[in-house]
């Protein structure tokens, strides 16, 4: 008894002990017209909503900017990102990138490669990951966090994503 007791207030210590991040900002980010960069926007026939398709190689689609406000910018940020995805290929190479920099120019790129969420091709899947900024990452002028959707080389893939949450952390 006394075991099952210590184990349970370990296992409720370091679920709770997790670093202490604040929310900032949180967006659900849906396909609209006009089309966010490269994307192309498609209605699904059955649902009836929707979504971004990439197609051509080394394009971008939905996309997210967060300016820190001054009082925060030096602090350490966590971003994380989920959605629904799906490709026609069993191997992906469909990337939520996210990075750090100026609205036309970056200098930390971080992608997560969906391949490994994807459990058949041709259906739709949940992902989700965050990427950790150190408080070092910022210096002038590049105080500018983006996320997108990316289909880095594949020549004939297809790849649909119609929601994608983005929950930007700060660090007390």
């Amino acid at each position: 008894m006394v075991k099952a007791v210590f184990i349970i207030v370990v296992l409720v210590c370091f679920i709770s002990c997790d670093d202490n991040y604040q929310v900032v900002e949180s967006k659900i980010l849906t396909a609209k017209a006009p089309p966010s960069q490269s994307d192309t926007i498609v209605i699904d026939s059955l649902t009836n909503i929707p979504f971004s398709r990439l197609y051509k190689p080394g394009t971008f689609g939905i996309t997210y900017r967060y300016y820190p406000s001054l009082d925060i910018r030096d602090k350490e940020f966590k971003v994380v990102f989920s959605g629904r995805a799906r490709t026609n290929y069993g191997y992906s190479n469909a990337f939520i990138i996210v990075s750090v920099g100026s609205q036309k120019e970056s200098f930390g790129w971080y992608g997560t490669s969906l391949r490994y969420f994807f459990t058949d091709v041709n259906s739709w899947c949940h992902f989700k990951d965050s990427v950790t900024f150190k408080r070092e990452s910022w210096h002038d002028p590049y105080y500018c966090i983006n996320v997108f959707s990316q289909l880095a080389d594949s020549p004939s893939e297809k790849f649909d994503i119609d929601t994608l949450y983005v929950q930007v952390k700060v660090k007390d």
